[in-house]
């Protein structure tokens, strides 16, 4: 007996390109999660220093303003990028952020609006499972996202069934 594929047409957000890039580059490496809390400790460091009362640590504001590079690079300037990346991809071509899919036991079809591919399951370094997507990464840095809205509740459980036979558990996280 041959399984039913699961077929999913998936229209990506921009919350769930947000969603993706968040646990891509805050969660997935634990260096950038370090510098994230480097950043807050920067800005209380930058509050401490320009507004105790006794300055008892001399420095001038335009000195201390450096404890402010890092946590603008962080805080403001990813997340910035990371969204207009995003505009532009729509509104140059909306249709990239269209996909088909179809999930078999042996292979993922991948249709887009130009082009077609199929992909092994072995082709996949790693699968994520948060509350809300699935992110199947084809490489460190590119993955296919899914967001789990777009999967009706059997839908789900037979994805999650391929994925638990198709996927190696030390490449599996689940969180």
């Amino acid at each position: 007996m041959t399984e039913e594929p699961i077929v999913v047409d998936v229209r990506l957000t921009q919350a769930d390109y947000m969603h993706f890039n968040k646990w891509h580059f805050y969660k997935r490496n634990p260096i950038s999660s370090f510098l994230v809390v480097m950043s807050y400790l920067s800005i209380g460091l930058f509050l401490l220093v320009n507004l105790w009362p006794n300055r008892w640590i001399q420095c001038e504001f335009t000195q201390s303003l450096y404890m402010l590079i890092l946590p603008f690079f962080y805080l403001v300037f990813i997340p910035y990028s990371v969204v207009a990346g995003y505009k532009k991809m729509a509104k140059s071509d909306p249709s990239r952020l269209e996909m088909h899919y179809e999930f078999l036991p042996d292979c993922i079809r991948v249709t887009l609006p130009a082009s077609k591919v199929e992909e092994t399951w072995a082709n996949y370094q790693n699968v994520v499972e948060t509350p809300s997507h699935y992110f199947l990464y084809l490489s460190s840095v590119q993955a296919r996202i899914i967001p789990k809205r777009d999967l009706s509740e059997d839908k789900l459980a037979t994805f999650r069934e391929f994925i638990d036979r198709n996927i190696d558990k030390t490449k599996l996280v689940r969180g």
